[in-house]
């Protein structure tokens, strides 16, 4: 990784604009769970590049699961538009980085905000959620020291 090529791309990066995509929340009973709640989660990302504006596309798939009889309680289905403006071109490299660290990261309080709003509407108390910790990769960290 040339992290020259990624910081300078990182320099002139500017949030624009965050908007709600689509949001689809599924409680299976109005009941509480019999059991403690298990959740499972899958986040991904896509994005385009048009002139200097990177428009990106955010979402995350929630399952919470009742440990004692291992049914799906609830789904949550949730993505984000993310639209930025970067001063310097971005290689391939420095994008697919981006993707899987700063996009992430830049979504999550927004997408930690929609799943507390939604979990609260279920009337379970609200589901804090974790820091997002994004953590190079080790053959990242090893080429890192090699530069």
């Amino acid at each position: 990784m040339n992290k020259n090529n990624y910081n300078e791309f990182i320099k002139g990066l500017e949030l624009k604009n965050i908007r709600l995509k689509n949001i689809e929340s599924k409680l299976r009973s109005p009941h509480p769970p019999e059991g403690q709640l298990k959740v499972e989660q899958k986040m991904f990302s896509e994005f385009e590049i048009e002139e200097t504006l990177l428009r990106a596309v955010v979402s995350i798939i929630l399952s919470f699961k009742d440990t004692k009889t291992r049914r799906i309680m609830a789904k949550i289905k949730l993505s984000l538009y993310l639209e930025y403006i970067f001063n310097t071109v971005p290689t391939d490299e420095t994008l697919q980085i981006f993707k899987e660290t700063s996009l992430l990261v830049n979504a999550w309080p927004y997408l930690r905000f929609w799943i507390q709003t939604l979990t609260q509407s279920f009337g379970w108390p609200p589901l804090v959620m974790p820091l997002l910790k994004v953590v190079p990769d080790k053959t990242q960290k090893a080429e890192e020291k090699k530069s």
